[in-house]
């Protein structure tokens, strides 16, 4: 049995939520790493500064990228259903 046309739109709208988060969570990521460089002076004081940077973000960047993962995940299973039902 196959899904009807409302159904299939429905699984489309679901397969661009997806795609919606991955691209806000990929801005979130390159936020914070942006924030992680350096200000284009390679002075000792500010690499260290960049270091300890580094060391407090890796909690915020872990969890980004397990949000990606997840959002990569759901794109596939999206991706899955749209292309057998479509």
């Amino acid at each position: 049995m196959f899904p009807s046309h409302m159904q299939l739109a429905q699984e489309e709208q679901a397969l661009q939520a997806v795609a919606v988060e991955c691209q806000k969570i990929s801005e979130e990521l390159s936020s914070t790493i942006d924030k992680l460089k350096a200000a284009g002076t390679r002075k000792v004081w500010t690499s260290f500064r960049q270091a300890v940077r580094l060391y407090w973000s890796q909690d915020q960047i872990e969890e980004t990228l397990r949000k990606l993962r997840l959002a990569r995940e759901n794109l596939v299973i999206h991706l899955l259903v749209v292309m057998r039902y479509g």
